[in-house]
């Protein structure tokens, strides 16, 4: 799988993270330690979060900043928003 991660930046410095194993819809994925939900799978190229119950329409990052419905996900049986911490 594709990684979408800054690895290098100009200007500001990414210093390097433990990555942890998580799964997501059956599939193991790799984030970094203390990233978001929404960071890791953004990362991994998922864009596509939850489906709206009403019309089943697909849901990502919409406000990116954890506050609207659409960054509710489903995370060891609890709803998480996306913002917190994988």
């Amino acid at each position: 799988m594709t990684e979408y991660r800054i690895m290098e930046h100009p200007i500001l410095p990414i210093e390097p993270r433990k990555a942890v194993a998580f799964y997501w819809q059956g599939q193991k994925l790799l984030a970094q330690e203390e990233e978001t939900i929404a960071s890791a799978l953004f990362a991994n190229g998922i864009r596509v979060f939850s489906y709206h119950p009403k019309d089943n329409a697909p849901q990502g990052i919409f406000c990116a900043n954890g506050q609207c419905a659409q960054c509710l996900v489903m995370a060891n049986g609890r709803p998480w928003r996306v913002f917190h911490t994988a």
